[in-house]
């Protein structure tokens, strides 16, 4: 096997991502740290609640070390949780309250959680084995800082996130503080000013690890967090117009511009989560008040992104610029290397295709409880003599002369829709597993700039009702969050297949009956 040079940029220490917050705090107690459309918290206020809040934990029994699951509404109240659970020693596992209680007590159990920290509105039963602690009961505890039984370490985990899975279960990837701080000390040093950081929403879901870096960005350098359900219910908000930084997938920037106008106090905008095309980079230079336009990468597996490029940068609004062609996912951050390898795991040579791996500090410790898929998925390779991990991303790509590498799409069947990370076969599987359904195949479908999953259906019965129809769809619906459920099901007789056995997924359109 050919050793691999790294080629590592400027080393940043890294630590436990709740101390850097910390530390701002003692910097600037009195500014504004958190708000949403009711509530606002300074950042001495929110360090004290936070103590408090992860004092309760402490009491009713969490951990160092612990992983808890985090089940609240989007406010400020949100962002005291989590950093409750981080004081606390634990690890945060975000469960959404609006995806199907199936899916929730799935991930409860396969992670071994058995306290879930959330509101006394979205309190209910996960089992004999799960106990509820409620935020309400916060106020009545000590203030002062949290006494962890051992010191915590940037090896210990700071989140655990379920991702689609390709067996038909989500799966839960398992992030340490190392890789979070080095991310936002990154951030915070190389790529964002604090101007830039002033006033920054999280309009991601807490369930994508972008939500780490919107939330921490601003909250590690003076900066004000605005909580908002998304993008859309941003430009309601009181705040919209003091927003300095956004970060947000490229089809949702694509839509929201084409219904709205971007404050003009933006400074910076972040893209990530899918391919960044040239005429979305036209767009947001032409008719925005933009100044930066940044493209950043990188999969759950590596700690929120690992790459970033900036697309162009200017000094006022509206001035004529060009974008840097062509558009790349850029360079690695700090402590992080890319590695193009083909399928002999050797190094690519400059514009040859391979497959990217990543490794360094951002490293997932793996897929919790999976140790067969994560020896699958971190692999052991040889760099000059020393052996180290690295995740194989599944994504294709080229290292060009300049050093930064370009993407060039999958070598399997996950997709990215609207941002949200999916896996098709756990789609697959989830249909298959109904009584109704005797063979099934999914497939994404492209019709000009929309994206839409549909499902290929071959029945028990031929004798089909409009009622087991809806059935069917009713029955997903308490199974796949909706962001997975098939916008499309089309019945056929039979799955048509290639000469060797297996899916044409060419000619599923033909001959089919739509729902």
């Amino acid at each position: 096997m050919t050793a691999l040079k790294i080629n590592n940029r400027t080393a940043i220490d890294s630590g436990l991502i709740h101390k850097l917050f910390e530390h701002q705090a003692a910097l600037t107690p009195h500014a504004i740290a958190v708000c949403d459309d009711d509530n606002e918290l300074t950042y001495e206020e929110l360090d004290t609640i936070t103590n408090q809040a992860a004092n309760l934990l402490i009491e009713r029994g969490v951990a160092v070390g612990d992983v808890v699951a985090l089940c609240m509404e989007r406010s400020a109240v949100m962002i005291v949780g989590l950093l409750a659970i981080l004081k606390a020693g634990a690890a945060y596992l975000p469960l959404d309250h609006q995806q199907p209680l199936s899916r929730r007590e799935y991930i409860i159990k396969d992670a071994r959680v058995n306290k879930v920290f959330t509101q006394s509105n979205l309190e209910q039963s996960y089992g004999d084995k799960v106990s509820t602690i409620l935020i309400e009961d916060t106020s009545s505890h000590s203030p002062e800082t949290p006494k962890l039984k051992r010191a915590l370490t940037p090896n210990d985990l700071v989140y655990v996130l379920y991702t689609s899975g390709t067996t038909g279960e989500p799966k839960g990837v398992e992030v340490c503080h190392k890789g979070l701080s080095n991310v936002i000390t990154f951030r915070l040093s190389h790529m964002l000013n604090q101007h830039e950081c002033a006033v920054f929403p999280v309009v991601a879901s807490l369930g994508f690890d972008a939500s780490a870096g919107q939330i921490f960005s601003p909250l590690c350098s003076g900066g004000k967090l605005i909580v908002s359900e998304n993008l859309f219910a941003l430009a309601e908000s009181e705040y919209f117009d003091e927003i300095t930084c956004i970060g947000s997938t490229p089809s949702v920037v694509t839509e929201f511009i084409e219904h709205f106008e971007l404050p003009a106090s933006l400074k910076a905008l972040l893209l990530g989560g899918e391919a960044v095309e040239q005429d979305l980079c036209e767009k947001i230079l032409r008719k925005t008040p933009v100044l930066k336009l940044i493209n950043l990468y990188g999969p759950t597996e590596t700690t929120v992104h690992s790459t970033f490029a900036v697309l162009f940068e200017r000094q006022e609004s509206h001035m004529q610029t060009r974008i840097k062609l062509p558009i790349t996912i850029g360079s690695p951050i700090a402590n992080t290397q890319v590695h193009i390898l083909n399928q002999d795991m050797q190094q690519c040579a400059l514009g040859e295709v391979g497959e990217i791996y990543i490794s360094g500090s951002g490293l997932a410790r793996g897929y919790r409880d999976k140790p067969a898929l994560t020896s699958e998925k971190f692999k052991t390779i040889t760099c000059e003599g020393v052996q180290f991990r690295a995740y194989a991303t599944g994504d294709m790509g080229s290292k060009l002369e300049n050093g930064q590498i370009k993407f060039l799409g999958r070598n399997d069947r996950q997709i990215k829709l609207r941002g949200n990370r999916i896996e098709l076969d756990e789609i697959e599987s989830c249909i298959l597993g109904l009584p109704m359904v005797k063979l099934c195949a999914v497939d994404i479908v492209e019709s000009g700039e929309d994206k839409n999953i549909v499902a290929y259906l071959v029945f028990e019965s031929t004798d089909r009702t409009s009622e087991q129809q809806r059935g069917l769809q009713q029955l997903l619906r308490q199974k796949l969050p909706m962001y997975m459920l098939p916008q499309q099901f089309v019945t056929l007789e039979k799955l048509p297949l290639t000469p060797n056995g297996k899916i044409d997924r060419r000619l599923l359109n033909n001959s089919a009956h739509t729902l």
